[in-house]
């Protein structure tokens, strides 16, 4: 500085004089705007990160509801394919259909069917028959296996009796029990 003129010296003085306002304008600035500016964008991502949140979970309860949906689709589709096999009359036309298709492809051999007392629960009702027939141990298997996995109709065996029949080796007498049921409703 000691080689400095007085000019220069004071043009050093008015250039850091200068330097140090613009420094200060600049630090306003930074303080009054770039400073909120930057808080507001704080403010803004974390306000976007609560959206995006909260967006996530209402996303997840769509997929729930959606799959619940679905679960309530398949449960009518299984309900229309029960409700088919499971009248909502004590018909027993569609009984004694099923029940004589069953009988010809079986090959088994009525002598007697008799209708048993209804069984009343309160959606359903239990309508029991008791058949007296006679059939070969296959054919009898047969018979139960469609009554069982009859595709047109609700049907089980509750009851079976089978014996030999000494004059007959081949055919025995059975007796059996098979319900069919009937929809009550709500």
């Amino acid at each position: 500085m000691e080689n400095l003129t007085q000019e220069q010296k004071k043009a050093l003085i008015v250039i850091a004089g200068v330097g140090a306002v613009v420094l200060g304008i600049l630090f306003y600035l930074w303080i009054a705007l770039w400073k909120p500016a930057m808080a507001s964008n704080e403010k803004f991502a974390e306000d976007s990160r609560k959206k995006i949140a909260e967006l996530d979970r209402k996303l997840g309860d769509i997929r729930r509801i959606r799959a619940l949906q679905d679960q309530t689709d398949q449960l009518k589709a299984k309900l229309d394919r029960v409700s088919k096999r499971l009248p909502s009359s004590p018909e027993t036309s569609g009984f004694y259909t099923a029940l004589s298709e069953i009988l010809k492809s079986s090959g088994v051999l009525t002598r007697r069917l008799k209708a048993d007392n209804r069984v009343y629960s309160s959606r359903y009702v239990e309508i029991p028959y008791t058949i007296e027939a006679s059939g070969q141990y296959h054919e009898i298997g047969s018979f139960l296996n469609l009554v069982e996995e009859n595709p047109e109709r609700f049907m089980r065996v509750k009851k079976i009796l089978i014996q030999n029949n000494p004059g007959s080796p081949s055919r025995h007498p059975a007796t059996l029990t098979i319900a069919t049921f009937m929809f009550v409703g709500e």
